[in-house]
């Protein structure tokens, strides 16, 4: 099933890069005024998709969650979700909906927001954390392995799909670290 999503893991949050950004970009604490910018940079990432803030945020299983959204000047650039299950005793975060618009590519913003809000989950508690991404998300996919994340191969479809995934990053020059 080629629908299903590649899962990957972070099995600590120890040693995270930095969450630097380059000049003129700045984080901006979460608002409920955002969620209009949210769907504006997600929804022009996962094209033929209609996302809101309050729908992505409704993952089953998790009592909290934190966007963390990128600016450059006024306009909304990037975004990532920290989510947990704090009150259900989880030490596991989960890295949500992480987009970084294709006009601002090459400055490598997926990393600082993700950096960003998996320091955030550390200070919740967590102390690992797993996410869902696509075959076809290839910087997405060099972005996790950057930040320490690793393949689950939870089937024999999922591990032919990684072995895919792994060999064209390879075709293109980068050397995933597994």
């Amino acid at each position: 099933m080629a629908n299903k999503h590649l899962a990957m893991v972070l099995e600590t949050l120890e040693f995270l890069p930095p969450a630097v950004l380059p000049e003129g970009y700045r984080f901006r604490p979460w608002e409920d005024a955002m969620v209009g910018d949210y769907a504006r940079v997600i929804n022009e990432c996962f094209p033929g998709e209609t996302h809101t803030h309050e729908g992505d945020m409704k993952k089953e299983g998790y009592d909290r969650f934190q966007t963390i959204m990128i600016y450059h000047g006024d306009e909304p650039v990037a975004a990532a979700s920290a989510v947990a299950n704090i009150a259900g005793g989880s030490t596991r975060g989960y890295l949500h909906f992480v987009a970084a618009r294709s006009s601002h590519k090459g400055k490598r913003l997926g990393l600082a927001v993700c950096s960003a809000a998996l320091r955030l989950m550390r200070g919740w508690g967590m102390t690992s954390c797993l996410l869902d991404t696509r075959d076809n998300l290839l910087p997405a996919i060099v972005t996790y392995f950057k930040l320490g994340f690793k393949p689950v191969p939870v089937d024999d479809d999922y591990a032919a799909r990684w072995r895919a995934v792994i060999d064209l990053l390879k075709s293109k020059g980068f050397q995933p670290p597994c």
